[in-house]
């Protein structure tokens, strides 16, 4: 006889009803074929134990569930458990909760030392199962996945183990002592700060005293976990009860974490950092999933004749050979709509589906009649459904009756209307609290790193990025306002240091400075996200610096946030960022340079500019030669100063003034003599570099030189002679004349 408890619904994580049963009356197994013996680790698809092989025992498995919800089940905020109950058996109505990250929970009476967990494969169709492969410490990783439920545990039955100090660390309402403003849950508990309430050794213990607890009986778990994690809570109008009631919630996920192995602790500790920061839990909520296991003998099948534990959703699809597309712990199941007939339309939909997809695969539903009861695991069928699946090549063919009155899959009944069994979900409200009060802070940054400047300018734009810090989760409510409660920003942006009147510009779709200005819900949560952050440039290109003078800019950012009429939500000031920049002393750099005259001489033939051969390569000859010579026309010696920056031309010309060439001969006399011509000087000689020779003329010169004027007689009024007067004195003067000659010029030009 099949024995119900009342159902209560759950709901921190929506707990969907718990049946209690009478530990299930399972069938003998009455006869058996030949072993079929598969590979070490699997029992192949289709296989049969040997006799003595069937059900043999049962248990509870938990696991944290991390699927998306179906559109249409997706949570929203400030609802009642009973809302968010029916959000998730609409999600379910396709499928079991996928658990690939939990432990279970086999009662004291159904253990059996010598056993070996086993999951089902869809691409192989076979069991898959695990014992000792892997040691982590002194134990297997089974020793982590399948915990044994005993006596010895049962006190303290209820006490919650970390809330305590969860709620110690994280008390409700506590408030920045410089803002007064409220810290968040994620503030305080987020990125792992929970962990360190974890005691790896003696929280083990008490782990298990929790989950001894909660099934220390089929009958009341729902309201045991209920007890636990202060479900009623839920439902109170009093944030602080809601606060309480997530904490305990979160106490129970860290009671898994403690007794999960290392690699599927890291998977907790994930998600109760994801619940805690209320990251997409709306629409991928943190659930707890409670579903059966089934224990079976397969003699030759398993080494050592061990007991092998599996999913008892895992059971059902290795009997019709389910494949991955008609997995029934899968989300996108039957294309995500819903599937009539409760449990029994869903596997059948499976079996059918999977028959048509892989015909080919041996399959134990097809048995009927003596080889269905000679094979333990078919036998066991109805132990583990309630019903027998009878399938043939065409898929499903019909259910048959069964005398098991308590099948283990119906130990949890998720929707009695539906006839949906075999599990149960719970964890609703925790991940649809009441937000609580927005906050946020903002810093700034920037990739100028200053330094020295090589011009008397600074010459470059500074980047100011201002970063927008708050709790995603809390602000979620104000970024999907509708249009008529607009959300506003103002940014401002200070620079203390130097002279002058900062001058910034917004940069791509930065809002203005100084001014609230509407922005929309998307980018203020890419703000949040530290993505396309509003930038400013700071404009330096102008700003001088004397020779060795310096200065250092502070800037600092201020931001509000303001949606509809609400609160205005002051960001406060950012710490200050310093950018700072020196023009380096420059001291003149001189240089000197001084050129060398050059000089040469040769030995030429023929005449100037008309050579027939080349007379300094030792060509004999007979004919006319001359020697030329010359050199530099001018030496440099110049300083040179360096001047930063600084362009300039500098044009130098070569003068050549007119000068007497060398063969000139200037014109001159001899010195004078009287009365008689003077002996001359024989003519001068010039010969060129033509080697021409030139005489000048030697001539003589002459002139009357008067050494006494002539004074005429004068006489008195009656006309007698006063003075005589003399005659005029005189004589010849003579000199040499030289007429010089070769009065040629040269130079008289310049060379820019």
């Amino acid at each position: 006889m099949r024995i119900k408890s009342t159902k209560l619904i759950s709901i921190v994580m929506s707990v969907f009803i718990l049946v209690s049963l009478l530990v299930p009356n399972f069938p003998p197994v009455q006869k058996a074929e030949a072993a079929i013996v598969g590979t070490s680790g699997t029992i192949p698809a289709g296989g049969t134990p040997n006799p003595g092989g069937g059900l043999t025992g049962w248990g509870y498995r938990v696991g944290i569930i991390t699927e998306t919800l179906k559109p249409s089940a997706s949570f929203e905020e400030n609802k009642d458990n009973t809302w968010l109950e029916g959000r998730i058996r609409t999600h379910y109505n396709n499928h079991y909760p996928n658990m690939q990250h939990s432990i279970m929970f086999i009662p004291n009476s159904q253990w059996e030392n010598n056993a070996v967990i086993g999951w089902y494969t869809p691409s192989s169709g076979a069991i898959q199962y695990l014992r000792d492969e892997t040691v982590v410490g002194s134990n297997t990783i089974q020793d982590f996945k399948m915990r044994k439920l005993e006596s010895k545990f049962n006190s303290p039955e209820h006490k919650n183990i970390y809330y305590p100090e969860l709620s110690s660390l994280a008390p409700f309402g506590k408030e920045d002592p410089k803002t007064t403003r409220k810290y968040t849950l994620n503030e305080m508990l987020g990125n792992g700060k929970w962990k360190k309430l974890v005691d790896n050794s003696a929280d083990t213990t008490s782990s298990l005293r929790v989950w001894n607890y909660i099934f220390k009986s089929n009958s009341d778990i729902q309201n045991r976990f209920k007890e636990y994690i202060a479900d009623e809570k839920n439902d109170n109008s009093k944030d602080s009860e809601k606060w309480e009631a997530k904490l305990k919630y979160i106490d129970l996920l860290m009671t898994l974490y403690t007794l999960s192995h290392p690699d599927q602790r890291k998977v907790y500790e994930s998600e109760i950092n994801r619940l805690i920061a209320g990251n997409e839990t709306l629409t991928k909520p943190v659930l707890l999933g409670i579903d059966t296991v089934s224990a079976f003998h397969a003699p030759g099948l398993i080494k050592n004749n061990a007991a092998v534990f599996m999913p008892s959703t895992a059971y059902v699809q290795y009997m019709h050979g389910g494949t991955p597309k008609w997995d029934i712990t899968a989300e996108n199941f039957n294309n995500g709509a819903a599937v009539s007939g409760g449990t029994k339309g869903l596997i059948q939909r499976a079996a059918t589906e999977s028959v048509k997809q892989l015909s080919s695969r041996k399959r134990l539903s097809d048995l009927s009649g003596n080889q269905r009861e000679n094979n333990g695991f078919a036998w066991a069928y109805g132990g583990v459904v309630g019903a027998i699946l009878y399938t043939d090549s065409g898929g499903f063919k019909r259910w048959g009756t069964t005398s098991a009155t308590s099948p283990v899959m119906k130990l949890l009944d998720f929707d009695t209307a539906k006839d949906i069994y075999g599990f149960m979900v719970m964890g609703g409200p925790p991940n649809a609290n009441v937000p609580a009060d927005p906050a946020c802070e903002c810093a700034i940054s920037t990739t100028e790193k200053g330094g020295a400047i090589t011009g008397d300018a600074i010459g470059k734009q500074v980047p100011i990025k201002v970063d927008v810090n708050g709790d995603k989760s809390v602000w979620e409510k104000y970024l999907k306002k509708p249009s008529s409660s607009p959300i506003t920003v103002r940014i401002d942006i200070t620079r203390t240091g130097g002279s002058g009147t900062p001058s910034f510009t917004s940069q791509g779709s930065a809002p203005k400075l100084g001014t609230f200005v509407t922005v929309s819900g998307a980018t203020l949560s890419s703000w949040l996200k530290n993505e396309s952050l509003p930038t400013y440039n700071d404009n330096l290109s102008s700003y001088k610096l004397s020779n060795g003078q310096s200065v250092a800019f502070a800037y600092k950012a201020h931001v509000q946030i303001k949606v509809g009429t609400e609160t205005l939500i002051d960001c406060g000031d950012s710490d200050p960022i310093k950018v700072a920049f020196n023009r380096n002393e420059i001291k003149p750099e001189k240089g000197y340079y001084r050129s060398t005259p050059s000089y040469w001489s040769e030995i030429k033939e023929g005449v100037p500019g008309s050579e027939e051969f080349e007379a300094m390569s030792g060509t004999p000859t007979n004919r006319p030669l001359y020697f030329a010579s010359g050199g530099s026309e001018f030496i440099v010696d110049i300083e040179t100063e360096y001047v930063p920056s600084a362009t300039a031309t500098r044009t130098y010309t070569s003068k050549f003034n007119t000068v007497k060439s060398g063969q000139w001969i200037d014109p001159t006399t001899g010195p004078v003599a009287h009365e008689s011509p003077p002996s001359c000087n024989p003519p001068r000689k010039a010969t060129d570099v033509s080697g021409a020779t030139f005489t000048e003329t030697v001539g003589m010169g002459n002139s009357r030189h008067t050494t006494k004027e002539k004074k005429d007689p004068t006489y008195d009024s009656e006309g007698s002679m006063t003075d005589p007067g003399w005659p005029e004195e005189w004589h010849t003067d003579y000199w040499c004349t030289y007429s010089g000659g070769h009065t040629i010029m040269v130079g008289g030009y310049s060379d820019t």
